[in-house]
């Protein structure tokens, strides 16, 4: 948590930055953004248990409204993927389908180029793992609810195509409690563990007026 105190911090001082810097050219009205990419997640935390990243594919679309140059604020859904691979569980892994609702505050640090960061409640749709090859449901030994925090960048280029470059944070721990699985035991009492993912998505910008 102390590193996305700090990354919180630096953000509103490039935003200040940015704000200071700001010329005359105004984005105003509305815009509608579908987008598609790639997410790594993992989890992250005090007792990592031999977590590894996994990619999967993710998407949404989001709705963003100039407030005063240089901020926007965009509201969006979006399909994401939470979990991580599990080394020490013969390369098994847990597996989360979350449904997100991400609202950020955007700033324009130059013509195409915007710094976003903001929280996006969140909560699994599916829950899954697999140990020793078998496959079983996640949903004793992970939460469904959580609360991010998403970190990123945007860049827009002429034709309304976007480059999306993010990372996201859990703010709770998604262990339940200890659990047997087979033979293997895994004792999860007092371990914490948080999603995490960076993840790279393209969209294309649909301009209200």
């Amino acid at each position: 948590m102390r590193g996305m105190k700090a990354m919180m911090c630096l953000f509103f001082c490039c935003a200040a930055c940015c704000a200071n810097a700001w010329g005359s050219e105004s984005d105003r009205g509305w815009s509608i953004e579908p987008l598609v990419g790639v997410q790594w997640y993992n989890y992250g935390g005090q007792q990592s248990l031999g977590c590894r990243f996994r990619a999967m594919a993710n998407g949404g679309i989001r709705v963003e409204r100039a407030i005063v140059q240089p901020l926007s604020l965009s509201a969006g859904i979006e399909f994401n993927t939470f979990g991580a691979r599990l080394k020490r569980l013969d390369n098994g892994y847990v597996r989360q389908e979350h449904l997100s609702l991400p609202i950020t505050l955007n700033f324009r640090a130059y013509q195409g180029l915007k710094f976003y960061m903001g929280f996006a409640p969140t909560i699994a749709l599916h829950s899954s793992m697999k140990s020793e090859g078998v496959h079983r449901n996640a949903d004793d030994v992970v939460k469904r609810a959580d609360l991010l925090v998403p970190l990123g960048i945007r860049y827009e280029f002429d034709n309304g195509i976007t480059l999306d470059a993010r990372y996201q944070a859990g703010c709770f721990s998604m262990l339940k409690r200890h659990v047997t699985m087979g033979d293997y035991e895994l004792n999860l009492d007092g371990a914490e563990l948080h999603n995490m993912s960076v993840g790279l998505c393209l969209g294309y910008r649909f301009a209200i007026k």
